[in-house]
């Protein structure tokens, strides 16, 4: 047998130490790294409680194979164990963590990790350090004189070792692995602790050492750090080394230490030999020459180097003094080092308030700077190591919401102070050293290292108790785990509304009202609405989740909900929400009534009948109280109680289908499952009375657990003696542990005993004879290893779920059984019976975990409610910061395994998710969800969800969909193609179920149909190339890939506006404008085309008497009503004649620039004025409340007359139409939203495109920037300065983490001081000046003549074709408009600011001046001004230009500027022209390289 197998089986059979014989008995080095792994788990499971030999054993054998089990389970479980078992619980966190993202569900680690981090959250020691401190010193004190007596005699050290041992037993319990010296200074002995360097490490040492007991102080100097030795002589080898001996080279830091480089001739011999032992020599010198607190103190690190610098040196025996020369004085002792050490510290705070306590910080003070780094960045090394030793380090942190007024400041440091103190008096200084504070937005904190947490804690809880706050908690230093309560956060005043005396509004009730559409699918959703607004509740703090369940109007729709849904889980779920809202039920015979119903469904029909009687007494005039009132006393044989309950009823509700009903069923004596088997509806109920109700077997199956058969649970009792296994019923299932062959198996029926008890004697007897051969104990898929079955899931179609481990690598995986025991085909098939295809629980886990960890946490899901084939959940990750725009990702689709080719099988093709993204503006409430517009994507994820399951096929990266019309009204968009994921991290691409099958995912892009087309006729790669610079987030209107940046179609004949969308803002934001106002913007465009001969002959035939008027009188005309009536609210192609057509298509077709709304939106932001347009009056509709008068018109008309004109005489350079590979490397580069222009002789539609872009911008949060495409002189500046290292020149690749990474640094970076970045340029051009004799007034400004009126940019022109360079738009995602240089970092070469500088003085003109860099080449940057620079600055300006060119020249050639002697040859090129000029050039070159 197999080894490995053999250890398996002998772990099945408990016997662990044959595994330890067998395995300790090959040699270390012959083992695998398996054999190891199974030998570490077989020491775990001999261990004994308290041991930690074998726990340490096993860690000894598990560390040295991490990298090689860096991704499995089961190693990382057991070093994790391992830690766990030795109260090391930091990293015993971190590698649970790890063996649970291996196996995603797996209850045992999550145990584990929530364990773990209780523990961590307030820690508890079996000792802690004040405990292990005096038990130190106690051992020390008894053998003290001992040590003494070996120091004074041992004259030739032959008992060093001896020494060593018995202190370091001692010293032991309290000081893990601690250096120590021992000594005689000629008065007195010395222990000197040493922390190796580490400034940690004082803290504990210092504190063992203020412990130290008087009788010990009597004949011991306690030192931490060990003391300045002069001649200290060190012997390394046979050279011996003194620091006179050493050459030292050193340079001061920002933060006043020395940075040192060394060089010792006497050790360069070993240098490369032995690199560790020259380190430790010279470390050691160091802390010797000025004493190790002082080398911790004043020494940032030193270099070693293997040849002497050619500077000036000094000796290290000279660093005393040079570090004095610097003001520093040399520290003796740890502990005044420490007193003295506090150090101030600045952070830029994070403003949400739910964002980890601490990122609120804005300033504070420290000790110990490493624990707040650890903590920001989420490491927790430094606490581990405390943790180890029995040491808590954390801080308590309270709210600073009351602290007012003008003495805020000082009220916040008192109270900090104050707190400080109390803990001193209460726990005292043995129990606490304190680090210092910091003050947030939101809280206040103070620092502390606990060597009796306990002590700590109580002293602190009972400071708080005395105060006001609301809450106050303590934290470790650990971002991973929560806070302790110190004091109870106050119940906050629930925000009940007087018009319903509820949590829930008038306007929560009406949407809850919506939702009673008399189905079960929106009983689901009623109840999902209900437990989102009671989650968003608790999570906003408006009320708690005790409050939620006291309401009792919540309590009343919550069981409304659940009733009709009409299944046991959801009847047994009402009966748990509604018994916390009975002492607010006093009158309200409803919620006695529902609340009945739901105990009767449960089984409770005693207290069903006690609660239906006592809501008839809180309110007789509610009718159907008296409905379950009659049926329960009829069934409890009160017959006549029961007719005067109907009685009651037929007097409120005269007539009524059921009173009538019932009155005769109990005449008749009919059971309470028969007076139940009803609908309200008298036609419904007859159709379910036949039994031809789609509904009616979920019916039974609700009615089946309301009343026991006494027979049928007395033979499931007989049969399964469930009381002898730990039997759990009704809780809501009835469970227990059944023995299965010596294996013990869960056993859960999803019911209730009434349930059960109906299940069948026969059929159970054959599930007990199953269970019992044994024949479902294994199960092997095909190609994975054997499983052991571990559950059997029964429900009330006697359907089973069988979940199996696999042993070995203790994976999971189920099969479903028909009520016969056959297979349950997994594939969906017509016959109403079959179930959905659907993952098993571990593989939807860990679907769940990897759209959480790809696409960002989701709380919302859109469920869905009738699945035929399989079920498919769509996640709803909300914007976030990273990624501002909603993700929608399948859940679901993956579970059906797709008809994949058999030559791809190779690629684990076969399962797929999808998502989409959304604008987060996008309304994805329940009522949009009924309008086409809004819900038409999740609508095209459920399609391609199903579609390789209706056409048996498969879907995969490039593959489209073709709806072949229009998704919904407001888009053109028809069809859709699928690519790998977007804006997500790599990896996030497959999700590895734990099974070892892969679930790929895909993003959904809508397309045109023209770009449909273009895929069909190219590839998917073509028309991804096509589509550069389009974002993959959906916008119905977005532009065209394939008719972007060029001439429309002259066919145009498809829709341009529909004044339904303008109706339908003014009623849906309820604005305050009259509904004619819809049609403005299109009667403008129509009547300029009519004044313009652009309309068609059949529309002038077909409309001329209404028409007529209007040519008659243009001026005069108003269209509005005309479009409304005739053309019933819509423009489009047809209307127009070629011509006409032709520019509705490039104008009013596509979204593209120039873009007709667009310009009306334009133009209503110039009318009202920045702020009123983004006003919340005009809601976005700024351009429905321009009057519309002849003004409006005649602006507009200009605005269209200037498009037309260009596009008549718009020409592009062909060769430019497609990006160019530079181009396309450059808009991946800067990852944002980004058009592509190619090279074109009229720059309009650029120009609309960054004029619209201007405008978004406000709302949209980004800064539009036109840049170069195709300059490679750029293009390099970028790469130098983001990602120096790459070799992008030539082929454009860069490393995105390093641009990220070099963004993220410029934008935390404060700006300079702009003015002085600027003055201190402007002052270095004027020392120039000066240098070369120049007058800067007269000289270098002087007075501007000539010029021209500009008002476009100039930069992007290139003069030799007249045209335009290919250009990108980009939107940079920044808040300022300095902040683009860190995605546009051209500067840093030359005489070229660099970014910070770049950043600094865009600033301070966007500041002064309100300037916006918008246009870049390499050499050139043009800002945007709101108004024009006044003539003084625009004339200081060029002067300084003008200026700084001059110095340029004349510093580098020794001529004049402008003179002609200056030029070696000057050519008139408006002559010659380019060409001619340049062949000029070529000919003189070689003819002087051939001279």
């Amino acid at each position: 047998m197999d080894l490995l197998k053999q250890c398996q089986q002998w772990f099945e059979q408990d016997e662990a130490q044959k595994v330890i014989d067998t395995l300790e008995a090959i040699p270390a080095e012959e083992r695998t790294p398996e054999l190891d792994s199974e030998l570490a788990k077989a020491y775990i499971a001999v261990a004994h409680i308290g041991e930690r030999e074998p726990f340490e054993k096993a860690m000894e054998l598990l560390a040295p194979h991490e990298e090689y089990f860096a991704e499995d389970h089961c190693w990382n479980y057991r070093i994790a164990l391992a830690y766990y078992c030795l109260d090391e619980e930091g990293p015993a966190l971190r590698y649970f963590e790890k063996a649970l993202k291996a196996r995603p569900g797996d209850k045992d680690t999550q145990e584990y990790i929530n364990d773990c981090r209780r523990r961590l959250s307030l820690p508890r020691f079996e000792k802690n350090f004040r405990e292990r401190t005096q038990e130190a010193w106690a051992a020390f004190s008894q053998i003290e004189a001992e040590l003494r007596q070996i120091i004074d005699t041992d004259e030739t050290h032959q008992r060093g070792e001896e020494l060593v041992e018995k202190c370091g037993n001692a010293l032991k319990t309290a000081l893990r692995d601690t250096s120590f010296e021992l000594g005689f200074n000629g008065e007195k002995h010395e222990l000197i602790l040493s922390p190796e360097g580490l400034r940690s490490r004082l803290f504990p040492l210092v504190y063992f050492q203020k412990q130290a007991p008087e009788s010990v102080l009597e004949h011991w100097n306690i030192w931490v750090g060990r003391q300045p030795c002069e001649g200290f002589e060190l012997r390394a080898g046979e050279i011996e080394v003194r620091a006179e001996d050493v050459q030292m080279w050193a340079e001061e830091t920002e933060d006043h230490q020395v940075s040192l480089v060394l060089y010792c001739e006497k050790l360069t011999p070993i240098l490369k030999e032995d690199t560790d032992k020259v380190w430790w020599a010279l470390s050691m010198l160091v802390d010797q020459t000025i004493g190790e607190v002082s080398a911790i103190a004043f020494v940032a690190g030193f270099d070693i180097y293997a040849q002497p610098k050619d500077e000036p040196d000094k000796l290290l025996s000279e660093l005393p003094e040079l570090l004095q020369s610097m003001g520093l004085s040399l520290w003796r002792d740890g502990s005044d080092y420490l007193e003295n050490s506090y150090l101030a510290y600045e952070l830029e705070p994070v403003e949400d308030p739910e964002a980890d306590w601490r990122l609120d910080v804005y300033t504070g003070s420290c000790r110990l700077p490493v624990l707040i780094n650890d903590y920001l960045t989420a490491r927790s090394d430094m606490v581990d190591e405390y943790h180890k030793d029995g040491i808590a380090a954390g801080f308590l942190l309270y709210p600073l919401s009351g602290f007012t007024g003008e003495e805020r400041v000082k009220a916040i440091l008192d109270f900090r102070d104050n707190l400080r103190d109390a803990i001193l008096r209460d726990a005292g200084e043995e129990a606490v050293t304190f680090l210092g504070g910091a003050t947030g937005l939101y809280h206040g904190y103070l620092d502390f290292i606990a060597w009796d947490l306990p002590a700590v804690l109580d002293a602190a809880q009972a400071f708080f108790e005395e105060t006001d706050l609301p809450y106050a908690h303590f934290h470790a230093f650990r971002r991973d785990v929560g806070g302790v309560p110190l004091l109870d956060e106050r119940e906050p005043e629930p925000d009940i509304h007087e018009e319903t005396g509820s949590l829930l509004s008038a306007e929560d009730v009406k949407t809850l009202e919506s939702f009673d559409e008399g189905t079960a699918g929106y009983f689901g959703k009623m109840l999902h609405w209900l437990e989102n607004f009671i989650k968003n509740g608790v999570e906003e703090g408006r009320f708690t989740e005790k409050q939620a369940h006291q309401d009792l109007q919540i309590a009343l729709w919550y069981a409304f909900a659940c009733n009709n849904l009409d299944d046991y889980i959801h009847y047994y779920r009402a009966v748990e929400w509604m018994k916390d809202s009975e002492k607010n039920a006093a009158g309200c015979a409803t919620w006695y009534y529902r609340y009945s119903v739901a105990l009767m469904y449960c089984g409770r029909l005693e207290e069903a009948l006690s609660y239906a009687e006592k809501g008839a007494q809180e309110e007789p005039d509610y009718p159907w109280v008296w409905l379950q009132v009659g049926k329960l006393r009829a069934h409890f044989g009160d017959k006549a109680g029961a007719l005067d309950a109907v009685k009651q009823g037929l007097k409120l509700e005269p007539g009524d289908y059921e009173f009538l009903t019932l009155q005769e069923e109990i005449k008749a004596g009919a059971p309470l499952e028969q007076m139940e088997c009803h609908w309200i509806n008298p036609d419904a109920d007859q159709t379910l009375q036949q039994g031809l109700d789609e509904d009616a077997d979920d019916k039974q199956r609700a009615l089946a657990c309301i009343r026991v058969d006494e027979a049928g649970l007395a033979e499931f009792y007989e049969l399964f003696r469930p009381e002898q296994y730990g039997y759990e019923k009704n809780s809501p299932c009835c469970e227990f542990q059944y023995p299965v062959k010596e294996h013990l198996v869960e056993l859960s029926f999803r019911m209730n005993e009434a349930g059960l008890s109906k299940l069948g004697t026969d059929w159970l007897r054959q599930l007990k004879e199953r269970m019992d051969s044994g024949e479902w104990l294994t199960h092997t898929p095909e190609g994975e290893p054997e499983g052991v079955l571990t559950g059997v899931l029964v429900d009330q179609t006697r359907r089973l779920g069988l979940v199996y481990q696999q042993p070995g690598d203790d994976q999971y995986f189920q099969i479903f059984l028909n009520s016969d025991g056959t297979k349950a085909d997994a594939i969906w098939s017509s016959t109403g019976n079959s179930e959905p295809e659907v993952y098993t629980e571990d593989e939807m886990s860990a679907i769940e975990q990897h759209i959480k960890n790809t696409f960002g946490e989701f709380e919302n899901v859109f469920h869905e409610l009738v699945s035929p084939d399989i079920h498919v959940d769509i996640c709803m990750v909300p914007p976030s910061e990273e990624r501002d725009y909603y993700t929608l990702v399948t859940m679901g689709m993956g579970a059906h395994q797709m008809n994949v080719p058999e030559e791809l099988a190779e690629y684990k093709l076969e399962r797929a998710e999808l998502a989409i993204a959304l604008p987060k503006d996008w309304k994805l409430d329940e009522e949009s969800m009924k309008d086409e517009r809004w819900y038409w994507p999740i609508g095209l994820l459920k399609v391609l969800a199903r579609l390789p399951i209706s056409s048996d096929t498969w879907l995969g990266w490039g593959h489209t969909m073709d709806k072949q019309s229009p998704f919904a009204e407001d888009t053109k968009l028809k069809a859709a193609i699928l690519t790998g994921p977007q804006g997500v991290e790599k990896g996030g691409e497959v999700c590895t179920l734990p099974g070892g099958e892969e679930v790929n995912f895909y993003q959904v892009i809508p397309l045109y149909q023209n770009e449909m087309e273009y895929k069909m006729e190219h590839d998917a790669d073509a028309l991804l190339e096509k589509m550069a610079g389009i974002s993959f987030v959906v916008n119905p209107t977005r532009q065209n890939a394939i008719t972007r940046g060029t001439l429309a179609d002259e066919e145009f004949t498809g829709d341009m506006d529909n004044a339904a969308r303008h109706l339908e803002s003014i009623q849906e934001k309820g604005l305050p404008v009259d509904k004619i106002n819809a049609y403005n913007h299109m009667a403008i465009y129509l009547r300029w085309c009519m004044e313009h001969d652009l309309m068609s002959m059949e529309f002038m035939e077909r409309y001329w008497e209404q028409v007529q008027p209007f040519m008659a009188d243009l001026i005069r005309a108003d269209l509005r009503g005309f479009i409304r009536d005739q053309l019933k609210g819509q423009l489009f192609g047809a209307l127009f004649n070629k011509e006409g057509a032709a520019f509705a298509g490039y104008y009013y077709g596509e979204a593209d620039s120039p873009y007709f709304p667009s310009d009306i939106d334009n133009y209503a932001l110039e009318y009202f004025g920045s702020e009123q347009y983004y006003s919340d009056k005009f809601q976005n509709e700024a351009y429905l409340f321009i009057p519309f008068d002849e003004n409006y018109y005649q602006a507009m008309a200009k605005v269209i007359e200037k498009r037309f004109v260009n596009w008549q005489g718009q020409n592009f350079d062909e060769d430019t139409l497609e990006p160019s590979e530079l181009a396309e490397a450059m808009m991946e580069y800067l990852d944002c939203e980004c058009t592509y222009f190619p090279s074109m002789t009229d720059d309009d539609p650029i120009m609309s495109a960054y004029n619209y872009a201007k405008r978004e911008s406000v709302k949209e949060g980004f800064v539009p920037v036109l840049i170069k495409a195709d300059d490679e002189i750029l293009w390099e500046c970028l790469i130098m300065n983001s990602d120096p290292d790459s070799d992008g020149e030539d082929d454009f690749a860069f490393d995105p983490d390093k641009v990220a990474e070099y963004r993220k640094k410029m934008l935390s970076a404060p700006v300079e001081n702009s003015k002085a970045v600027l003055e201190e340029m402007i002052g270095q051009r004027k020392e120039e000046a000066e240098d070369d004799d120049m007058d800067w007034d007269e000289e270098i400004l002087g007075e501007m003549e000539g010029g021209y009126d500009n008002r476009r940019f100039s930069s992007y022109w290139n003069s030799d074709n007249n045209m335009t360079y290919p250009l990108i738009l980009a939107k940079i995602p920044v808040k300022n408009p300095w902040e683009i240089f860190a995605y546009l970092p051209f500067g840093g070469w030359n005489e070229c600011p660099n970014t910070p500088e770049l950043m600094a003085v865009a600033k301070y003109w966007f500041e002064q001046h309100g300037a916006v860099p918008a246009v870049m080449t390499h050499d050139e940057l043009e800002f945007l001004l709101p108004v024009p620079v006044s003539e003084k600055e625009a004339v200081d300006k060029i002067k300084k230009i003008d200026r700084e060119r001059r110095l340029y020249y004349e510093g580098r050639t020794d001529r004049k500027w402008g003179s002609i002697e200056a030029n070696a040859i000057l050519l008139n090129s408006s002559l010659l022209g380019i060409d001619g000029a340049v062949d000029a050039l070529e000919a003189i070159y070689h003819k002087w390289e051939n001279r």
